[in-house]
């Protein structure tokens, strides 16, 4: 008698598969509502400060939207968008749960480069005189908040509009979004509108790695960006208390 043909399928998926399969919209969402909710919660009780956060909430104040509820406005809009470009692309709502474990995996990866920026441009931990939950709420939701405004917004809008409507290649398009979106992401932090005095070290840093995470997002998707930025702050401001 001939072997009997295996069909069981891999515990692990096939690298392309992971490739693939991790930067879905859909997957994506999947992966950071953990710190989604895990953040949401928290500010409810110790509001942190972001830029990023309060400038979504400021831009529905535009239009007259206000209230104690609208402080929620800019995770709703994190989870409509990823469910919005999920359904735009038409991909399948089933994933792997190990997926979601090489995501976060991976995320630790994308983040030792950026731990090991800061020890060489800037040399500076976050302050000291937050408490410890103060920064963990901190660093989730800069993860979460500037991932969202710097690359998932302002990068797809400058593609669209370079490349869609002005004609540009689209390896120049992502290129010159990618910069121009990382520069933003630097200069926000600081005065008028951040609430840093201007230091060239912080700025370099952050300029660096913001078209780092840029990257992150383009070749591998927002969960995986997402992902690396929180760890990278989570880790951080560990260190900062030691």
């Amino acid at each position: 008698m001939g072997r009997q043909r295996r069909t069981d399928q891999p515990a692990i998926p096939s690298p392309g598969g992971y490739l693939h399969e991790s930067q879905r919209a859909w997957v994506s969402l999947l992966f950071i509502a953990p710190a989604l909710v895990v953040f949401e919660i928290g500010a409810m009780f110790r509001p942190p400060n972001l830029v990023a956060r309060e400038a979504l909430t400021n831009v529905f104040a535009v239009f007259g939207l206000s209230g104690r509820l609208m402080v929620y406005v800019p995770g709703v809009v994190l989870v409509v968008l990823l469910l919005a470009i999920h359904a735009a692309r038409r991909e399948p709502w089933t994933f792997r749960w190990e997926t979601l474990g090489f995501m976060l995996v991976e995320s630790l990866m994308w983040a030792a480069p950026m731990l090991l920026l800061d020890r060489i441009v800037s040399g500076r931990l976050l302050s000291a005189a937050m408490r410890m939950v103060d920064e963990a709420l901190l660093s989730i939701g800069a993860g979460l908040y500037e991932e969202l405004v710097f690359r998932l917004i302002l990068i797809s809008l400058g593609i669209l509009l370079l490349h869609d409507v002005l004609g540009m290649r689209p390896v120049l398009a992502a290129a010159v979004s990618v910069a121009a979106s990382s520069l933003l992401f630097s200069w926000v932090h600081f005065a008028p509108v951040g609430r840093e005095s201007f230091a060239m070290a912080p700025f370099l840093f952050r300029l660096v790695a913001g078209g780092f995470l840029a990257g992150v997002y383009v070749l591998r998707g927002f969960g995986v960006a997402a992902g690396a930025h929180i760890i990278y702050d989570l880790i951080v401001s560990a260190l900062n208390h030691h």
